[in-house]
């Protein structure tokens, strides 16, 4: 399942809060915009519908009433009726006159612009109910544009009217204009496109100031999650350049004091390995140096032989002990380097397995070596590959009861060389196979040091594997139930 990393949660977070005041600042600028649109457009229906009214002469009417759709006058008003609709950059459709009759809400045309088609031509004298229209009634008095769009026989409209006044300033007709509701919709979609590019405008915003805004919160909480990445890869006295006046700033200079702190710990305790095991050299080297002499004195009783070799057996011990510190501290530097030559897998793992048949022969153990047939030479440090073969096989080894089994089996695959070092023993606890690569770790059964060893072998193993590219891991069904030690190197 795909997860969500805190930086592009919070993106998202601060997108969805931008982009949602963008949308509703473009919705309410929307609807203001539409609003005002059609105001404006009923206020220029209603002046032109004045001042096109003052043009008509009411005299003209007056004749045209009392006359035929055939006569010269009738049609020259229709043609000046036609002519309006030319104007008003196209928002006049039609162009009529009106005027009331004595029967209530009931108009008749006296003439309007359509010149051809006779199906949309009002005839002269051709009754209208205008009970609907009280806009228009109200014209008589005062010029009016209606609130809503008005529908009839010929289509949608919003209309404007204005009073045509007789030669005694009298209002006997209407001049009627209407726009097309088609053509307002036209320019209502104009400023739904307007608010439509504010918002995608908004939402690009928005995704920029969300990315802006996670990175400037995100960025210290990343570099802290770096930071404590690198501490628990023992890169201690990593610091954090970040400078902040907050309670976030002040978790990072007490991050950035803690790893100067363990990174001084962490030299005191590598300068202390290395001055302890140097300073146990001294005294160790001239006990060593008696032991071989007085095993070589002739006369010596069985009791004192076997002291001896108690002594010399324990003088090895407390040498191999520091070996593993000297190593340990001496990988601890990371400052080495590895010398690579190319190096026989199979021989060098025959050559680990006859260094501890001596152990293996006094516990009666079962071993069993498999080699796949095409192990390639790889580019290695022999003498650190063979230190690591040896760990794994001496520990497959300690922790294996008498007459059990271990083997040892190294195979080629996709990631490289396969070593893989299988027991019978004690087996590990779930919890603790990855504690066991950690220096001076040891389960709870190897405290009893019944089988000696610090705890560092698997650690230097660990350091020498990952120094050639490698990995290793550990796996287990569990205590009692033995153990698997895998590593692979590459093959280069």
């Amino acid at each position: 399942m795909f997860k969500f990393k805190l930086r592009a949660k919070i993106t998202l977070f601060i997108a969805a809060i931008v982009f949602l005041c963008v949308a509703i600042i473009s919705f309410d600028f929307h609807l203001n915009a539409r609003k005002a649109l059609i105001e404006s457009i009923r206020r220029e229906l209603k002046d032109l519908a004045v001042s096109l009214a003052l043009s008509i002469d009411p005299q003209v009417i007056e004749k045209v009433l009392a006359g035929d759709e055939s006569s010269k006058i009738y049609l020259d008003l229709k043609q000046k009726l036609h002519s309006f609709t030319l104007i008003g950059e196209g928002k006049i459709y039609n162009a009529y006159v009106m005027v009331p009759t004595p029967k209530k809400d009931i108009w008749e045309f006296v003439a309007d612009n359509e010149l051809e088609d006779r199906e949309k031509m009002a005839a002269l004298h051709e009754e209208y109910d205008v009970s609907r229209f009280e806009e228009m009634k109200q014209s008589l008095i005062a010029p009016a544009v209606d609130k809503e769009i008005t529908t009839d026989k010929w289509g949608d409209w919003l209309s404007a009217y204005a009073p045509i006044y007789d030669k005694r300033s009298r209002p006997f007709a209407v001049l009627g204009i209407d726009m097309r509701a088609a053509d307002l919709g036209k320019l209502k979609r104009r400023s739904l496109t307007v608010a439509s590019s504010y918002l995608f405008l908004g939402a690009i915003l928005s995704l920029i100031l969300g990315y802006i805004g996670a990175y400037t919160i995100t960025r210290p909480i990343l570099a802290l999650s770096a930071g404590i990445k690198d501490i628990w890869a023992r890169k201690y006295g990593t610091t954090i350049d970040i400078q902040r006046k907050d309670e976030i700033g002040e978790l990072i200079e007490l991050f950035n004091k803690m790893s100067q702190k363990l990174n001084e710990v962490d030299k005191i305790k590598s300068d202390f390995l290395s001055v302890i095991s140097h300073e146990l050299y001294t005294p160790l080297t001239p006990i060593r140096a008696g032991a071989k002499q007085l095993k070589s004195m002739a006369g010596l009783g069985d009791d004192s032989k076997q002291i001896v070799a108690m002594i010399d057996r324990q003088a090895q011990k407390l040498q191999d002990l520091m070996d593993e510190i000297l190593d340990f501290s001496w990988l601890e530097i990371q400052e080495w380097k590895l010398i690579k030559e190319p190096v026989n897998v199979k021989l060098i793992a025959e050559e680990a397995i006859g260094q501890l048949r001596p152990a293996i022969q006094r516990k009666e153990i079962e071993f069993v070596s498999d080699f796949n047939s095409e192990l390639p030479v790889i580019l290695a440090d022999k003498k650190r590959i063979l230190h690591v073969i040896k760990i794994f096989i001496d520990n497959a080894v300690k922790f294996t009861p008498e007459k059990g089994r271990v083997m040892l089996k190294v195979s080629r695959t996709e990631a490289g060389i396969e070593f893989m070092i299988q027991d019978t023993g004690i087996g590990i606890a779930p919890e603790n196979l990855e504690k066991i690569f950690d220096g001076f770790y040891q389960t709870e059964y190897y405290m009893t040091r019944a089988r000696g060893g610090l705890g560092l072998g698997l650690a230097i193993a660990k350091r020498i594997v990952e120094a050639h590219g490698g990995s290793i891991r550990a796996e287990s069904p569990g205590l009692g139930r033995g153990s698997r030690f895998i590593f692979t190197l590459p093959v280069v």
